[in-house]
């Protein structure tokens, strides 16, 4: 079978990867919206927001007719700590998507572990191209994974985590699912190539056994509206923005 490019591969990722890198990790919240919002506004993050910042977040509504309009909600995107988080409801009401405005790409291992404080599980699906240039220093390091954060009957927090990731531009490596997901693993530990060890088709099949379809633009915002959650605190003269091309390595950035 003929190796797809970057390019190619771009184009069966949410929205043809035209929002990357706001899309290349979308964290899927096992609550709805409002809950989702109530724990972001006062439980950890909301304290440290408001310890640090010295003002409160606060929850603003926004709609659109479709994803692409919502997440425009995100501009312009910022360094350092975001301030700006979307929250949308999708086709399947158990699960709220949650995406975020960091010109790098959202990292939600914090907010994992806020929504696990407050007894609520959460699934991480990651899907980069490896786009990065060692000569220009711009585009990414390629990762395809899934995590999650389960909880026990004692609520004690279990971390699982299935994937592959590049270590440099030409090395990849094997995320091994220890311990297992509580739904099951699906990948091909014996694949010859790294990359062939947990491929997109994987992670969609992962994904669909939490009901999940992060792929898809018709499984997001069946309400035609979100929540975003913010900080209200003054922007500093320090804080820098960027547009979604310079995100994407297409605008040069000046530093």
């Amino acid at each position: 079978m003929r190796r797809q490019s970057w390019a190619e591969y771009e184009r069966t990722l949410l929205l043809g990867g035209a929002w990357l890198p706001v899309t290349g990790c979308i964290l899927f919240v096992n609550a709805p919206v409002e809950r989702c919002v109530e724990i972001l506004l006062t439980g950890v993050r909301g304290a440290h927001v408001l310890n640090h910042y010295g003002h409160p977040l606060r929850v603003r509504p926004v709609s659109a007719d479709s994803l692409d309009d919502l997440l425009t909600n995100l501009l312009p995107l910022e360094g350092a700590e975001h301030r700006h988080n979307l929250l949308m409801a999708t086709a399947n009401p158990e699960w709220t998507a949650m995406f975020a405005s960091d010109w790098r790409g959202q990292d939600p291992q914090s907010p994992m572990a806020w929504f696990a404080v407050a007894g609520v599980e959460s699934v991480k699906v990651v899907d980069i191209p490896h786009t990065y240039d060692r000569t220009t220093h711009s585009g990414f390091y390629g990762s395809r994974k899934i995590e999650m954060y389960s909880l026990t009957a004692e609520n004690d927090v279990i971390g699982h985590s299935l994937g592959v990731r590049a270590v440099d531009t030409r090395r990849w490596e094997v995320v091994e699912p220890i311990p297992p997901f509580p739904v099951g693993n699906i990948w091909d530990p014996t694949a010859k190539r790294i990359l062939d060890r947990f491929t997109h088709e994987h992670l969609v099949e992962m994904t669909a056994l939490f009901g999940l379809r992060p792929f898809d633009e018709d499984f997001y915002v069946p309400e035609r509206r979100a929540l975003i959650v913010e900080r209200t605190d003054p922007v500093q003269p320090n804080e820098r923005t960027f547009t979604l091309a310079q995100a994407r390595g297409e605008e040069p950035v000046i530093w």
